[in-house]
């Protein structure tokens, strides 16, 4: 029997690539990773396949319809249906709402919800025929946190939680896994323009591999049960 193939969206850096990388250490698995940059994916998938896992990279933009249909179809192609999906991709926007163009608001909007819509439309059919398969939404403390300055960005990740929680509702009869895991801050190159430049500060950022420990623990919970939402933070509060 094949082992399962989790399909990761964001999958070149950041969060994303430390999900991949705790999969691959774990074994067991195929990885298909998804982001726009291929020498980032190249990377990634080189760091997994030194675990012994399969590890593939496939460029798209996941905020895009056609990119994403293409995506699918070469991942179908070349590894069968996904079992897990791992919505991860993002982008982040620190930006007052009155300073915030209509077109910063539409591509924070689109690299956050609109991308995980539109890869768990592409995959999720697949799940509900077979009755089996995990939806795993990354969102943010964002999502039931207010933090001044980014009006987009909560909106985005506000409406990532509330799209996760009716997926799961819909699908729950289908046999398909849907959780959300809202991470606090958390150490990745998101921050390298953000002015946080305090060492103490950074220090206090938790890690992204312990985030992607956090998904593996709940991915390896028995098909029957599911941790709707797991909200992690650093032991020292927000930054």
């Amino acid at each position: 029997m094949e082992s399962p193939l989790i399909l990761i969206t964001g999958g070149g850096r950041g969060i994303g690539a430390a999900i991949a990388e705790a999969f691959a250490k774990r074994g067991g698995c195929r990885l298909a990773l998804t982001a726009r940059s291929a020498d980032q994916l190249t990377a990634t998938a080189h760091a997994c396949e030194k675990h012994g896992v399969e590890a593939r990279g496939y460029p798209c933009d996941v905020s895009d319809p056609e990119a994403v249909k293409a995506m699918a179809e070469a991942v179908r192609t070349a590894q069968g249906e996904p079992d897990t999906v791992i919505n991860n991709a993002g982008y982040f926007l620190a930006k007052p709402f009155l300073k915030l163009s209509t077109e910063e608001f539409d591509t924070v909007l689109a690299a956050n919800l609109r991308s995980a819509f539109l890869v768990s439309q592409s995959f999720t059919p697949a799940m509900a025929a077979r009755k089996s398969g995990t939806i795993i939404n990354i969102a943010s403390s964002a999502s039931r946190k207010i933090f001044p300055g980014m009006a987009a960005y909560s909106a985005a990740k506000y409406g990532l939680l509330g799209m996760t929680r009716v997926m799961r509702q819909e699908l729950l009869m289908d046999g398909v896994r849907v959780l959300c895991v809202l991470p606090g801050p958390t150490l990745t190159n998101a921050w390298d323009d953000s002015g946080l430049d305090d060492a103490t500060l950074r220090e206090r950022l938790m890690p992204a591999s312990d985030v992607a420990q956090a998904v593996v623990n709940a991915w390896e919970l028995p098909a029957k049960t599911v941790v709707d939402e797991i909200w992690l933070q650093p032991l020292g509060g927000d930054i």
